[in-house]
């Protein structure tokens, strides 16, 4: 059995529709130490996967925090792209936690954003960023996630979103042929059925690709230069751009945009350009105040674990600070 903390140590994780990565910290989530991740789908339930995270792992913890890729709204979590449905109580029964916090994955990144170190970010869009306005945090991965912080009277707070799931609108005709085709299958068009590793493959599809080519394919072949992928993550970062520039809009997101999930850092050569800067602030009167608003990519692929620890803060409580001040 392996030690990990000599105090009392928590349980931090950030499981996603495709991977799930645990970690075991201090209390206050400031020193985390990454247990090898996991996929998702290769477990039954939220317990079978906690088991095999902490196999291996002297000790229980004494407090958890799991940033989730779902809404967080009610008693149940059921992942939105993954077949699992869980309770707090069921947390609870897997680890013998005595406080469990439950968020969502991109309220987790919204914790994280003060640490993030230069090295953890990559700036796409340069612009003066106001410190007591809101940021924006959103991102392609399995699904489209999106949250935001604001200034309270309070300090900082992370607010969730269900953004992803706005209607996606065509503005070009290989657009509206990428709808049409998704109309077909879904109905309805979310942002999240082209902004995410299934928008990559019903792009290419849609275009005339090969059914059942993986994102990850496409996104290599992409970068080696082959004619239709590279049409397809261009289209992909286009539409991600103008949504990144409405939820800056709607929220009036004068601290920055930071765009997290696992595809963003995988197509830089796409996003690092021109046409993105172009397609984010093309919003005609609105153009001059998108010029100002930076837009980083978070490279740091902990990101999100890091951020499910920084949010044990939120379980302290005052005896807790009282005694950390103590020791």
């Amino acid at each position: 059995m392996t030690k990990y903390m000599e105090k009392p140590w928590a349980l931090a994780a950030d499981i996603g529709g495709t991977k799930a990565r645990f970690g075991v910290c201090d209390l206050e989530g400031r020193q985390v130490r990454a247990l090898p991740p996991l996929q998702t789908r290769a477990f039954r339930s939220i317990g079978d996967a906690i088991g095999a995270a902490l196999q291996g792992v002297e000790g229980r913890p004494e407090r958890v925090s799991l940033a989730l890729a779902a809404p967080v709204t009610g008693n149940t979590i059921e992942l939105t792209n993954a077949d699992w449905s869980f309770t707090e109580a069921d947390v609870e029964k897997a680890t013998g936690a005595s406080r469990v916090q439950l968020l969502n994955d991109f309220v987790a990144l919204a914790h994280v954003l003060p640490l993030l170190k230069a090295d953890d970010i990559v700036t796409l869009c340069p612009g003066e960023s106001d410190p007591d306005a809101p940021s924006v945090i959103l991102g392609p991965g399995t699904g489209l996630g999106a949250s935001s912080t604001i200034n309270t009277k309070a300090g900082w707070q992370a607010l969730a979103s269900e953004g992803g799931h706005m209607t996606f609108g065509a503005t070009s005709e290989d657009e509206w042929q990428l709808h049409q085709h998704l109309f077909q299958r879904h109905g309805h068009v979310s942002m999240e059925r082209v902004v995410s590793g299934a928008g990559i493959e019903a792009i290419f599809t849609a275009f005339g690709g090969a059914p059942g080519t993986t994102a990850a394919d496409i996104v290599q072949s992409a970068q080696e230069g082959e004619a239709l992928a590279d049409r397809t993550i261009s289209v992909f970062a286009r539409v991600l751009a103008r949504f990144a520039a409405d939820m800056a809009l709607m929220l009036g997101a004068r601290g920055g945009v930071y765009l997290g999930g696992g595809i963003c850092p995988r197509i830089m050569t796409h996003l690092d350009t021109d046409a993105f800067r172009e397609a984010f602030r093309q919003k005609g009167r609105m153009s001059d105040y998108l010029s100002g608003v930076p837009v980083h990519v978070i490279m740091a692929r902990d990101a999100g674990l890091r951020g499910a620890a920084a949010a044990l803060a939120d379980l302290m409580t005052d005896a807790d600070r009282a005694g950390f001040a103590h020791s």
